[in-house]
């Protein structure tokens, strides 16, 4: 696939995004971990934040290691463990978008939290399991033991890990607009609380952000059937670089993007959430300003350590500076002489 010059300005984007992901993800994960009483929809966007996290903090090392690293394995095994994270919050966000239409359509209906956590189990354990096999593959190309089968091998594993994003997308797209039809139905019907229209607004915001920024990803998939699966398209110099221009989006901007942008939509919406942030940056602050005074203190330690000016040659510096015609120190009628031996 080819790469183009727009590489390295979307690798510099996606850093700065991952970046502030990091900072606002921490300050959210803050405030799920010391909330009390978490029901199920708080667990899940505390899963989705850990996810989102990961996804930031992974993407500096496959960054680095895609533009600096000598050796072959570096990349490839950052990549393939960012892609993971990213596969957990695609899941996560799948997760709570579908839990979410269900309590909206199917109020008394009891999700339990067990089932959530094994599907989440064996969602990860599947991808893991397909992620290993694409190296192993992958491997075989570094060694030059590559034939047709060794190619036609990784673009089927690709196209199915491009699937599973694919299908969870459309299962957030459908839950999302179950979920805004019910609502809507319900705030005339006049059945839901207040506080209850507020949470799923809220997810209603964070499902249809999360379709959004993985429309590349399910565009590189259709595009990638059509050239790679059928051959209705023909892989050319222009379909390659736009395979590429799609590829080089999605993991270097919209992935990061994802990420970051979820945090922000919790804090605008819980006010909780932003008490708490402001509080731990205040607190933040006075902590970094005592430890600055802290350090200047020490600093000028030692001018402290001098010997302390006495009353009197305090009272003559300030008559010095207040009347620089009198020289104090030639005025014995005024200063007595303390030198004397009583």
């Amino acid at each position: 696939m080819a790469m183009g010059p727009w590489i390295i300005p979307l690798k510099v984007t996606g850093s700065v995004i991952s970046i502030v992901g990091i900072i606002t993800n921490c300050l959210s994960l803050s405030y799920f971990i010391r909330k009390q009483n978490k029901g199920l929809g708080d667990k899940l966007l505390m899963l989705l934040n850990v996810c989102d996290l990961l996804v930031c903090v992974m993407y500096m090392p496959y960054t680095l290691s895609t533009l600096y690293s000598m050796n072959f394995y570096t990349p490839v095994i950052t990549g393939v463990i960012l892609e993971i994270f990213f596969h957990c919050t695609v899941f996560a966000t799948c997760l709570i978008s579908v839990t979410r239409a269900i309590k909206v359509v199917r109020p008394f209906f009891s999700i339990r939290g067990s089932w959530v956590a094994a599907s989440f189990f064996l969602y990860c354990l599947c991808e893991t399991a397909l992620q290993t096999v694409y190296c192993w593959y992958y491997r075989l190309l570094f060694l030059r033991e590559y034939n047709d089968q060794v190619m036609y091998a990784l673009y089927y594993i690709t196209m199915a890990m491009q699937s599973t994003i694919t299908l969870n997308v459309i299962t957030v797209f459908i839950s999302t607009m179950i979920t805004a039809y019910r609502l809507m139905n319900s705030k005339i019907q006049g059945t839901i609380s207040e506080s209850n229209r507020h949470a799923t607004v809220t997810i209603l915001i964070l499902s249809t952000t999360f379709c959004l920024l993985n429309l590349s990803v399910t565009f590189y998939f259709v595009f990638g059937l059509f050239v790679y699966i059928f051959g209705i398209i023909d892989l050319d110099e222009t379909t390659d670089n736009l395979m590429g221009v799609f590829y080089s989006i999605t993991w270097n901007v919209m992935v990061c993007a994802n990420s970051a942008v979820n945090p922000i939509i919790y804090l605008t919406r819980k006010e909780d959430m932003r008490r708490h942030v402001s509080e731990t940056c205040r607190t933040m602050v006075g902590w970094f300003r005592t430890r600055s005074r802290d350090s200047g203190l020490n600093d000028t330690g030692s001018q402290n350590n001098r010997p302390q000016e006495s009353n009197v040659g305090l009272a003559m510096r300030n008559l010095n500076a207040h009347n620089p015609r009198l020289d104090i120190e030639n005025c014995p009628d005024i200063i007595p002489d303390t030198s004397t031996n009583l």
